[in-house]
């Protein structure tokens, strides 16, 4: 019996025109508290169904 999986790799670069950074030293530890504080209300494999959903991608609930 064969079997298929799926693998999706996403790698986004956020950039300026002149290229400067856009997420600054002083912003990611803000970012990442808030991160924190969300997780603790929404867990990730609910937000990532959430985008699944949202985004018409097809999944099976075992792999999720």
């Amino acid at each position: 019996m064969s079997q298929s999986f799926t693998n999706l790799l996403y790698h986004l670069i956020f950039s300026t025109k002149e290229r400067w950074p856009i997420i600054t030293l002083d912003y990611k530890p803000r970012y990442v508290a808030r991160q924190e504080e969300h997780h603790k209300r929404v867990s990730f494999r609910e937000e990532f169904i959430q985008f699944l959903k949202a985004n018409g991608i097809e999944y099976d609930e075992r792999y999720v």
